[in-house]
């Protein structure tokens, strides 16, 4: 009796699209920013891989105000380019390739007005639930493009995301930020808007451990 062999066929069928959700922020429209959320930008096991790699990095210890703090950073960008974070001008470290291929997806996918281009990214790495960071704007360096959007990609320990207008901070907005989701902040959200990822107590998380970067598009200039 013959044998039917299936031949496999390449699929013409386009691999699904992130789907992304607005964060509901009042008066975001009319004063020009949105937040977006995409849950599930990265694979599970897409996001596993990225946080083993970041396990391999070296990070350095962050001060504010002269006390050091719980979480710990790294800066990556394109060769040569300088940007001024926490009250430094730093040189940045070259590209690792997990880091490289992620911007450049962003910029292929998201950055879609082409008015500017991811070329920057700062990594933030929470040892712990005891670990977060208080409310601040991420425009407090002029070395940014204005108005670009910052991509926020967080990976490991589920955490707690607040955001408040600078006009009521009364009024807080919190969401979840899984393994491997995406945030997109844009247009003027860092001129309107506050944001902060507060300590946890919660004892049902295990391992609180967490990375967290950032996608910038910063201003290049002569080193």
């Amino acid at each position: 009796m013959d044998r039917f062999v299936a031949k496999l066929v390449p699929s013409t069928t386009p691999p699904p699209q992130p789907k992304w959700e607005t964060i509901p922020v009042d008066g975001a429209e009319r004063d020009g920013f949105e937040f977006r959320i995409c849950r599930g930008y990265l694979s599970k096991t897409q996001a596993d891989e990225l946080f083993a790699h970041l396990d391999t990095l070296e990070f350095d210890e962050e001060k504010i105000r002269g006390f050091v703090a719980h979480r710990k950073t790294a800066m990556f960008g394109n060769k040569g380019l300088l940007y001024n974070y926490s009250g430094r001008t730093q040189v940045l470290r070259e590209w690792t390739e997990p880091l490289a291929s992620l911007k450049e997806r962003i910029n292929d996918e998201l950055a879609v007005t082409k008015s500017f281009e991811v070329n920057a990214a700062l990594v933030n790495f929470y040892p712990g639930l005891h670990a977060g960071i208080g409310w601040h704007t991420d425009n407090t360096s002029k070395d940014l493009v204005p108005n670009s959007t910052i991509f926020s990609l967080s990976l490991g320990c589920q955490r707690t995301f607040q955001v408040r207008r600078n006009d009521d901070e009364e009024r807080v907005i919190e969401f979840a930020l899984p393994h491997g989701s995406l945030l997109a902040m844009s247009g003027t959200s860092q001129q309107f808007t506050k944001h902060h990822v507060p300590k946890s107590t919660s004892k049902k998380l295990e391992n609180g451990k967490r990375y967290n970067i950032t996608f910038r598009a910063s201003i290049e200039r002569d080193v």
